[in-house]
């Protein structure tokens, strides 16, 4: 395998912190807190308008899903590599003959981009209480996807493919977990995931019917986190606080786990299968 390069191998190490986060007092101390409001938002969910507002969000989630990757303009992405002075970058497959330090350069602003929207969409929509928060959802969702997707294309990877499309669905579900075993859980299906993609026989397309249940699926669990997230915007006026301090959380998680997430696949796209075992280390 190729020798990897200084930058590269202090990459592999912020992936790895990323994904074996260190438990922290405070991460347990929230856990404990925030166990009587996951209760109760069970409760209000499990409610028949509860039930109902689950419903109306998730299908926002999977419609806007599909809507996000065409929002993303590769001709922009693509220019502005040239931009950058990469001027042989003409198509996707080109990105992957960059050095992932020149990428990441290029990558750098989109985060803070995303969480002022979040900040300033979320303002707004909290100061109108419970009766935006479905409206809400469907904008800092969009929004998300949208990062995740745009990620993706400047990373090298074809947003069309029906496998990366899920596999963005999956990094807000895994951004949204409620605890640590979720969240590896999340990780390690989203390695396998990826681990499909790469392989050289790419990536099998499920049935129409299993890859609706799949997405649904994923849509759901999305859906249930963030309202139990979002719920303290019913208070007037401390609803726009709460709405814009969660919307910056979840797209900051989003954009974090993307930016981390892809630098791997990219890395893993570069030096095949014998970078696994650095990565699993």
């Amino acid at each position: 395998m190729e020798e990897l390069s200084t930058y590269e191998k202090q990459a592999l190490s912020e992936i790895d912190a990323f994904k074996h986060p260190q438990s922290t007092p405070l991460g347990a101390w929230w856990q404990r807190v925030s166990a009587p409001l996951e209760q109760a938002t069970d409760r209000a969910l499990g409610t028949g308008p509860g039930a109902q507002l689950v419903r109306v969000v998730q299908e926002v989630v999977e419609v806007i899903n599909n809507g996000a990757t065409w929002t993303v303009r590769r001709p922009a992405v693509l220019q502005g590599f040239r931009d950058a002075g990469h001027a042989d970058v003409k198509e996707l497959d080109d990105i992957r003959d960059l050095a992932l330090q020149d990428v990441d350069l290029i990558v750098g602003p989109l985060s803070s981009k995303y969480q002022a929207l979040a900040v300033a969409e979320g303002a707004g929509s909290g100061l109108l209480g419970g009766l935006a928060i479905a409206a809400d959802m469907g904008l800092v969702v969009g929004m998300a996807l949208r990062a995740a997707n745009e990620y993706a294309t400047h990373y090298g990877f074809d947003v069309d493919n029906p496998g990366e499309r899920l596999f963005v669905v999956r990094v807000l579900a895994a951004a949204s977990s409620p605890n640590q075993d979720v969240r590896r859980a999340a990780l390690a299906e989203l390695a396998t995931l990826a681990a499909e993609l790469q392989s050289s026989d790419g990536w099998r397309q499920p049935t129409a019917d299993s890859g609706v249940k799949v997405t649904a699926k994923l849509a759901e669990a999305l859906t249930v986190r963030l309202l139990k997230g979002k719920l303290g915007q019913v208070i007037p006026l401390a609803g726009a606080v709460i709405a814009s301090g969660y919307n910056a959380w979840f797209v900051g998680r989003v954009t974090t786990m993307a930016y981390q997430l892809y630098r791997e696949r990219f890395l893993l796209r570069t030096y095949g299968d014998e970078l696994l075992s650095r990565l699993d280390d």
